[in-house]
């Protein structure tokens, strides 16, 4: 790391992202820094040591993957009793969700936490059938099982037939209306057991024990869907043999055949007997594995997460969105509401099983509910009451009187969560194109729940350009350090910016941010921005 001192002393500084060398502003002096990370000096102490954030440009990391020092994955011959077991959930979490030791012992405590009822599943998750012509994959997913099981993380799995060779297509379906003859019919079984054993010799290999339900095994009763046919429609679930496995510490694992008030047995649709248990279940998680990931946009890049219901309306207008992803999310949005407040969704691959359950980056698409963000162009039609009330609450401090007023003049969009539990205050001023974020608060009631992700993914994907200050002292700046492009701080102010590039157009935009006067009465440090 630099310094560069100038005559008046050391003033301020300033950190680019991926610059390629170091840029000087005329009352600041420049810091380079490695991508995904950032440095700073006290401005007033010169001579203190430099502070450094080693943030990650992925904002759901738990932590940089520089600091892993683990070099191999989970061995199952290592020692199985006591600390050792432990040592070995450790490294296998470690080494999945790249984290430090601290941290991935944090995450194990909450697993444990999460499982206050031991018949309570944590997890429904359903297998696509062509995972199973990857053995590496069905592999991960055994060890992946195994570890939350003996970690008292319960989970109930789904597989079954579909028509559709899912190829590089998020999922494969199971078309109804296709012709099943007898000899094809046993066949299907017949790669259904053999699916099953695959499975179940991946999580007991690794341990832990399973309770198959071949051929439904009495859990789904279904009806033809025409005379002669082997395709069924649920008419009920029976929970029993699940509830039964739970209580003898198995993994059940069900495949989607069902059987007749006959005794026939019916090949049903695999994902509605996943949306069928998770309705019933109401596990805190629903996941659906695949050979692809998530759902990915025009730029084959992943679609990280889609908040419900607010986002829908901008899914469903993007060129990425065809009929079928479209069938899928809406059948998401559905099943979501009879999870718990908590709960979510996720579209992955079948090798990021651990990270996509316990964070929110990774190879798939996550979906949760949220508010509706309501957007507004003037003050008039907003319940100023309830606004000033989230302001302050969040800001520790009143507004100043006229703040409102002001806002008339300069204001050029504000977006509001439907409960009033964020806010984020967009304006423009004179001499830069690049939007301003004048305020940006999250209920402290909902404070770690999403809401603020939920804000800041919906006006980042408004603006591509954007800039706003906090103070020195605020305990979010380094929340904003992780998603901004570049910063520079007199010791009191941080100016932040994202989407420019330019020496010249980031300085105008610091001149503008110092310019701008206050609009908090008595400012505190648990002030978000101002």
């Amino acid at each position: 790391m630099r310094q560069i001192r100038c005559a008046a002393g050391l003033i301020g500084s300033c950190w680019f992202r991926g610059q390629s060398a170091v840029r000087l502003l005329p009352h600041s002096y420049g810091i380079h820094t490695n991508k995904g990370s950032c440095s700073w000096f006290d401005a007033d102490n010169p001579s203190s040591k430099a502070v450094t954030n080693t943030g990650t440009e992925n904002d759901h990391h738990l932590a940089s993957s520089s600091n892993i020092s683990i070099t191999k994955p989970y061995n199952k011959h290592m020692n199985n009793n006591g600390n050792g077991r432990l040592n070995e959930d450790l490294m296998t979490f470690l080494y999945e969700v790249g984290t430090s030791q601290r941290e991935a012992r944090y995450w194990l405590h909450q697993f444990k936490k999460s499982a206050t009822n031991p018949l309570q599943p944590f997890a429904v998750i359903q297998v696509d059938q062509e995972i199973f012509n990857e053995p590496k994959k069905v592999e991960h997913i055994g060890k992946s099982v195994s570890f939350l099981h003996r970690n008292g993380i319960k989970v109930v799995l789904t597989l079954g037939y579909t028509t559709v060779n899912s190829g590089h297509k998020l999922w494969s379906y199971m078309d109804k209306t296709e012709f099943v003859h007898t000899d094809k019919y046993l066949g299907i079984l017949n790669g259904l057991f053999r699916n099953t054993a695959l499975l179940v010799d991946a999580i007991e290999t690794e341990g832990a024990e399973t309770r198959p339900m071949f051929n439904g095994n009495g859990i789904i009763k279904a009806q033809p869907i025409q005379k002669n046919s082997f395709h069924g429609e649920i008419q009920k679930l029976y929970l029993e043999p699940i509830s039964w496995s739970m209580e003898s510490n198995h993994i059940p694992i069900v495949q989607a055949v069902g059987f007749s008030e006959s005794g026939q047995l019916l090949l049903v649709d695999p994902t509605q007997v996943t949306e069928g248990l998770s309705k019933c279940i109401k596990p805190r998680k629903v996941m659906f594995l695949n050979n692809y990931g998530g759902i990915r946009d025009s730029r084959s890049k992943i679609v990280s997460s889609i908040n419900l219901p607010s986002d829908l309306d901008h899914c469903f207008v993007q060129p990425w969105c065809n009929a079928d992803i479209k069938e899928k999310i809406q059948r998401i949005a559905s099943l979501i509401n009879y999870l718990p407040d908590d709960g979510s969704i996720v579209v992955t691959s079948g090798n990021a099983l651990l990270k996509e359950l316990f964070t929110h980056h990774g190879a798939g698409t996550y979906f949760k509910s949220a508010e509706r963000i309501l957007t507004y162009d003037t003050v008039d039609n907003i319940d100023v009451p309830r606004l000033v009330d989230l302001l302050s609450t969040s800001f520790g401090s009143p507004m100043i009187p006229d703040y409102f007023n002001s806002l008339k003049i300069s204001l050029h969009k504000m977006f509001i969560s439907e409960s009033y539990s964020a806010v984020a205050i967009i304006t423009k001023h004179p001499n830069t194109d690049v939007p301003y974020l004048c305020k940006f608060a999250v209920d402290q009631k909902t404070q770690g729940l999403g809401t603020g992700e939920m804000m800041w993914a919906h006006i980042t994907r408004k603006y591509p350009k954007l800039f706003w200050r906090c103070r020195a002292d605020n305990n979010i700046s380094a929340w904003y350090f992780q998603r901004a492009d570049g910063s520079w701080s007199n010791g009191e102010w941080v100016v932040f910016w994202y989407g420019e590039h330019e020496y010249e157009e980031t300085n105008k935009l610091v001149t503008m941010a110092m310019m701008l006067p206050e609009s908090i009465s008595r400012p505190t440090v648990i002030e978000r921005i101002d």
